[in-house]
């Protein structure tokens, strides 16, 4: 008997026929790596020592020992999942290379979180590190970039607390902060677009210790003691471990002409992420209307942010407008009431606090730095590129500087929780 088919017949057998063969060529991984022949950095410090030399700490995961330590019952004697090393070079991949010789393995780079720059190397020029992030195959530019007015080594050879590598730990903060109390966290890809671009100024979250900002975290000493054991190169980090350990993001850098300008802290940091337009949420408190003793605390969410460039004959100005939410979180005014009357006096009290707030920033950034973090001319080339083509060649020598900045704040307290007035003692009796 013959069987004949049909032309859409033959289609349909020759397109499963390809996808077959296409099958047979997409099995397995083809850039697969075995991580237990990897150096796998899972966060990396760059300093400059005084000769000019650049000083590479690096943290590294050990895959075994990080999945011995998850299973083992808390023996001290069980090696630590991580090893820091540190190394200095003329260059930065100089200083990376010379590494080679305290690991057998090849250095890996696709699991890098965190890259934290001290001192020496964002006041001088930080382009040599945006060169290596961007040219290295194996760097992500999802990487977070954080800065520190110390050494960078300080903060690698810190003992995680709450994970099994210090670039998830930072990581993790930098995802909370960004949030609520940092913001302005920048990965290597935003930091450098905004080094790259002449319309603003890049800036990014500042890191530091615990023992430096006055912020008390303690931990048992027993993990501090078995990584002496394990021979680590920083024993004065060590010892400050063993009193406090711990790190917090709070304030930020702010660069212009690829250095480093200025430092903001936590307070300032907000204030220029509300021009910005950075922030999420955040948590203001203001005094008592009826006492010297007490505050209410507010949660802002819902913020939006609106810059807009005002051209008159007498110069150039920027209209800010700021708008958000408000929610009551906690009151410690004795006998304070909420009316309607007191509700209003609330919001604008808050919307004075956050103009004080973002006057101040803008007097030392604006005004004393003359650097442009805000985005004010990204706002001017966006609204009229040829108005910025005149304005950018002297922008940041006199042009910023005279800027007329209008804040518009428009505060909203719209919740102000399960309860209407304050607790107190006794209120059922």
């Amino acid at each position: 008997m013959n069987v004949y088919l049909t032309r859409s017949a033959y289609k349909r057998i020759a397109s499963l026929l390809c996808l077959t063969a296409l099958i047979m060529f997409l099995s397995g991984c083809w850039s697969n790596h075995d991580v237990n022949k990897l150096t796998v950095i899972n966060a990396m410090g760059i300093d400059r020592t005084e000769d000019g030399q650049y000083e590479i700490t690096i943290f590294t995961i050990v895959p075994d020992a990080l999945y011995h330590s998850q299973i083992s019952d808390g023996d001290s004697q069980e090696k630590k999942p991580y090893i820091v090393a540190s190394s200095q070079g003329a260059s930065i991949y100089d200083a990376l290379d010379k590494l080679s010789t305290v690991f057998a393995k090849r250095k890996y780079f696709g699991h890098l979180q965190v890259i934290v720059i001290g001192n020496t190397v964002a006041e001088n020029n930080i382009e040599p590190i945006l060169d290596i992030l961007r040219r290295h195959d194996e760097f992500r530019l999802n990487t977070r970039m954080l800065f520190t007015q110390g050494r960078a080594r300080d903060i690698l050879t810190t003992v995680p607390m709450l994970e099994n590598s210090l670039g998830a730990e930072i990581f993790t903060i930098t995802e909370y902060s960004r949030l609520t109390t940092n913001p302005v966290v920048r990965d290597a890809a935003k930091f450098a677009h905004a080094l790259s671009n002449d319309t603003m100024d890049p800036i990014s979250g500042q890191i530091s210790l615990t023992t430096e900002d006055n912020t008390d975290i303690v931990q048992l000493s027993r993990e501090t003691e078995d990584i002496k054991k394990d021979n680590h190169p920083n024993e004065e980090a060590l010892d400050r471990n063993m009193e406090s350990v711990g790190l917090n993001l709070g304030g930020s850098a702010v660069f212009k002409d690829n250095r480093l300008i200025g430092w903001l802290d936590q307070d300032e940091t907000r204030a220029l992420a509300w021009i910005a337009g950075d922030i999420d949420k955040a948590v203001l408190t203001t005094p008592c209307s009826n006492s010297d003793e007490g505050t209410l605390t507010i949660e802002v969410s819902e913020v939006r942010t609106e810059k807009k460039p005002i051209y008159h004959s007498n110069g150039l100005e920027m209209e800010v407008n700021i708008t958000f939410e408000g929610n009551i979180r906690d009151i410690t005014c004795p006998g304070e009431v909420l009316t309607t009357e007191r509700l209003a006096d609330l919001r604008q009290q808050i919307e004075q606090d956050v103009e004080r707030e973002i006057t101040a920033v803008l007097q030392k950034v604006q005004k004393e730095w003359q650097a442009d973090p805000f985005g004010f001319g990204r706002s001017i080339y966006q609204h009229d590129p040829e108005v910025w083509r005149e304005l950018e060649p002297h922008w940041r020598e006199g042009l910023l500087k005279e800027l007329r900045v209008h804040l518009n704040i428009d505060a909203n307290i719209d919740e102000i929780g399960l309860i209407y007035d304050p607790s107190k003692a006794n209120e059922s009796r």
